[in-house]
């Protein structure tokens, strides 16, 4: 698990920011906006739980897998 973590993690840089948005009409822009305004808190949710199982973690190898 811990290969696949360290494998398969994205990074910003891997995103391709050359390419324009497409057009949208303003409520659609909205609603994306909106997404990833949610999607923003439940990572930071999920980011302060991994944390907290990285240090409860038995074992270095789950300590990695959660970091």
């Amino acid at each position: 698990m811990l290969e696949k973590c360290l494998r398969d993690q994205w990074r910003v840089e891997d995103l391709d920011w050359s390419r324009p948005p497409p057009p949208m009409s303003r409520d659609k822009e909205e609603a994306i906006v909106q997404y990833f305004t949610d999607m923003a808190a439940i990572e930071r949710l999920a980011g302060a739980l991994f944390e907290e199982q990285r240090r409860s973690a038995p074992d270095p190898r789950l300590e990695q897998i959660f970091a």
